[in-house]
């Protein structure tokens, strides 16, 4: 299965100007060039770095440094969750980028089963709230 990778994702957010920028895009599609700052009004839905004058990037591409919080499992399986403390969500990205998120949450051995059915590509540890003090 091809998916497509982060350096694409970036590339299209950025679309008929990535060839004026691409020189200037970090890892996370923040554009970094002070003599170009001016450029990021051309951009439709963009986003200001929250620390840093001058870099910028579109706003489809928040997100990405986490890629929202999923885990992309690596082919050979060897970043499967295996916390049973968590239980876990998980769903199928497919080729044309649509994706499936599995119904229910799945504990870290139900995440490799359905990986090794190549039913899943990625997951998310569910973060349980904690009680109430008071």
């Amino acid at each position: 299965m091809k998916t497509i990778s982060k350096e694409e994702i970036i590339a299209k957010a950025y679309g008929e100007h990535w060839e004026t920028v691409k020189d200037y895009v970090d890892e996370n599609g923040w554009c970094r060039n002070r003599k170009i700052a001016g450029f990021y009004n051309k951009l439709i839905g963009k986003e200001n770095h929250p620390k840093i004058n001058y870099w910028f990037r579109p706003l489809s591409l928040h997100g990405i440094e986490n890629n929202n919080g999923w885990i992309k499992i690596v082919e050979n399986g060897s970043n499967l969750p295996n916390d049973e403390n968590f239980n876990y969500k998980a769903c199928k990205l497919f080729d044309d980028g649509i994706w499936e998120l599995m119904k229910g949450e799945l504990d870290a051995k139900r995440v490799s089963e359905y990986y090794n059915h190549n039913l899943i590509t990625h997951y998310q540890p569910i973060v349980k709230p904690k009680p109430p003090l008071y």
